[in-house]
């Protein structure tokens, strides 16, 4: 009989399989439009994917290191399913060698600048910048993540359960047992969390006006890389609201229980506020730009919003990436709903992508038409996979739950300290 599907072929397509083969499909995409004379476009999408996804794998570090400052107890409940994302870290640092392989498709013309700002932005110097900067950034989040994870990793060897491998393993070392490593992990958190913090705006800010805004030289914007990185953090929240609304209806790991209702609420509530935030630092920006009306700030923005196709693109993003959430968000059954939080979610992640495709594309594509088509899905798609897989790939060698003895002897200490 061949008009059953075959499921138990079907429940061998783990995530990782599938995940993989969409990387592969992003790399044979461009591939392909390499091969068959498409380079530029391909490197175009490669950097808007690097932005995209590099921003998103450092935000999640970031909300666990924002969670610690504030000391946000509910947080806890998933926290490590945003810690988890640093695993794109390295994926970033490795990928950026696509970026300096392919800025010289997309690197702007630099002669008819003035001598300080023609140096400022001459490749050489552009990409060793942003190199090291990222490199810092990747040390202040691995370090941050190290201290997070140590004491969970052992306790959960001291208990006897699932094997952690080799990570679980290197983790802890020279484990000192459950209250000391709290007590140093606590410590260790509280100085580097407001550090990691501090650096990632810094470096965000950085790489908004090199690998963006320098893509256009001609304009100028003070509040843009402010606007980078909070839109990455909206992205983030977005991201860690799917993640624990999907551990929820898959009751994924055991985390049915520790990701309720209300822990969805407050994602949501973070979630409104960061689009709001998103949307008032666009509205400050945009503003300014439209009462100066100066050439050198107006050109960028016309372009997008009255310039065909990029303003149907423009008004698109506007509208699903801003206004939609804003109302859908401000009904609380909504907010407590995992399904309906999912889908926003998942709206809210493609729309930033669209977003970062619309601050970049325009300002290096010379031709007619919009440049959004297969190849642009492809390499997303591909990109997509890698950071899926690097997900997993931590996340099934971590505990995704805090250890109660790790939270009482913290909860311990925080008492003592008055």
């Amino acid at each position: 009989m061949s008009g059953a599907p075959d499921r138990p072929a079907l429940r061998r397509l783990s995530p990782e399989k599938v995940l993989g083969l969409a990387a592969v499909l992003g790399a044979a995409a461009f591939a392909v439009a390499v091969a068959t004379g498409a380079t530029a476009r391909a490197w175009q999408a490669f950097h808007v994917n690097y932005l995209f996804w590099t921003g998103l794998g450092f935000s999640g570090v970031v909300l666990s290191a924002v969670f610690r400052v504030t000391d946000s107890r509910w947080g806890l409940a998933v926290r490590r399913l945003g810690e988890c994302t640093a695993a794109l870290v390295p994926l970033s640092l490795l990928l950026f060698l696509g970026v300096v392989a392919g800025y010289g498709s997309l690197a702007p013309d630099l002669h008819h600048l003035g001598p300080a700002k023609r140096l400022w932005l001459q490749p050489a110097f552009l990409l060793a910048r942003d190199a090291g900067a990222l490199a810092l950034l990747a040390a202040c989040a691995l370090l941050y993540l190290y201290f997070s994870l140590r004491p969970d990793v052992g306790a959960a060897r001291d208990a006897g359960g699932t094997p952690l491998g080799s990570l679980g393993a290197w983790l802890s070392r020279g484990w000192r047992g459950a209250a000391d490593e709290a007590r140093r992990s606590r410590r260790m958190t509280g100085i580097l969390a407001p550090v990691l913090i501090l650096v990632y705006c810094l470096v965000f800010t950085l790489l908004a006006n090199d690998l963006v805004m320098g893509l256009d030289p001609t304009w100028t914007s003070t509040l843009f890389g402010a606007y980078f990185f909070i839109t990455n953090l909206y992205a983030g929240w977005a991201a860690l609201a799917l993640a624990a609304s999907l551990a929820r209806l898959g009751d994924w790991r055991g985390l049915r229980a520790t990701a309720t209702t209300d822990v969805l609420h407050n994602l949501a509530k973070l979630l409104f506020a960061f689009c709001f935030l998103s949307m008032d630092f666009f509205w400050s920006q945009f503003l300014v730009i439209w009462y100066g009306n100066l050439p050198e700030e107006t050109a960028f923005v016309l372009r997008r919003i009255r310039v065909e196709p990029w303003s149907d693109l423009a008004f698109a993003v506007l509208l699903f990436l801003f206004f939609v959430p804003f109302f859908a968000l401000l009904f609380k059954r909504l907010k407590r709903d995992p399904r309906t939080l999912a889908i926003l979610s998942l709206l809210v992640i493609a729309m930033l992508w669209l977003e970062r495709f619309l601050l970049v594309a325009p300002s290096v594509w010379p031709h007619g038409g919009l440049p959004l088509g297969p190849l642009e899905l492809g390499v997303t798609v591909g990109f997509a996979g890698l950071a899926g897989l690097a997900y997993l790939w931590l996340a099934r060698r971590v505990p995704l739950a805090p250890a109660p003895e790790v939270v009482a002897a913290q909860a311990a200490e925080e008492a003592a300290d008055g």
